[in-house]
């Protein structure tokens, strides 16, 4: 078999990110790891939905499909390297990947991202961004690409964090909403808001080479945003 690159890995963040890495301050807010409805761990999350159970991204080699289940799973008993480096990078050449590029969890990042202020969103936000970079991207950096991801409080404190992001040792950026369900692009951007607009044009670019993301974004318009990072 020849070696495969993953472009888009995912991972779930491990039972202690939020104690180790978030602001004590906004501790008592993070989502908190809870018993799904078999027993399994799961997150509870600050949408008013039920308690979210690890899922299929956990799926341990060996099992059967007809096996699979969506509840039940426990970070004990999982592949370790669905939130430790080293593992994964075990696991990775057991599978013939010797690169994978990773993005975050996002329903996670919706706890701090949808509905809350901007402290909580942009400390949630950082958090992330520095466990994936000095903790589980760091154990394997040539193997594990860090996508980090960007806050959607403003294009100014994107661009702070971006451009933090590459300090670490992130190799991109991940824009997953524009302004929050209540509010509109025009709102967080001051620029008007047509159906198509450009959210982040940088002339000093942090990272090596051009990135540029597209998705449809959650704001009173439902918009299309392209994020061009032109490197030096």
């Amino acid at each position: 078999m020849d070696p495969m690159i993953s472009s888009d890995s995912h991972i779930v963040e491990p039972p202690d990110l939020w104690e180790k890495w978030l602001t004590p301050e906004f501790r008592p807010r993070a989502p908190k790891l809870v018993k799904d409805e078999e027993g399994g761990d799961a997150w509870l999350y600050n949408d008013g939905g039920a308690a979210a159970p690890l899922g299929l991204v956990t799926v341990t080699r060996g099992r059967p499909r007809e096996k699979l289940r969506w509840s039940g799973a426990h970070y004990d008993t999982i592949n370790q390297g669905n939130f430790e480096g080293s593992a994964r990078v075990e696991e990775m050449l057991e599978d013939g990947v010797v690169a994978e590029v990773i993005y975050s969890p996002q329903r996670t990042m919706r706890h701090f991202m949808l509905g809350t202020d901007d402290d909580f969103h942009l400390a949630g936000i950082r958090a992330y961004n520095d466990w994936l970079a000095r903790d589980f991207c760091a154990k394997a950096p040539d193997r594990l690409v860090g996508i980090a991801q960007m806050p959607s409080v403003g294009v100014e404190p994107a661009i702070a964090e971006m451009r933090r992001a590459k300090t670490m040792g992130h190799r991109g950026v991940l824009i997953s909403a524009c302004g929050g369900p209540s509010q509109s692009v025009a709102a967080r951007t001051g620029a008007p808001p047509p159906q198509s607009v450009s959210v982040f044009t940088v002339s000093e670019q942090p990272f090596e080479r051009t990135v540029t993301l597209n998705g449809t974004l959650a704001a009173e318009e439902q918009v299309e945003a392209s994020f061009r990072v032109t490197g030096r």
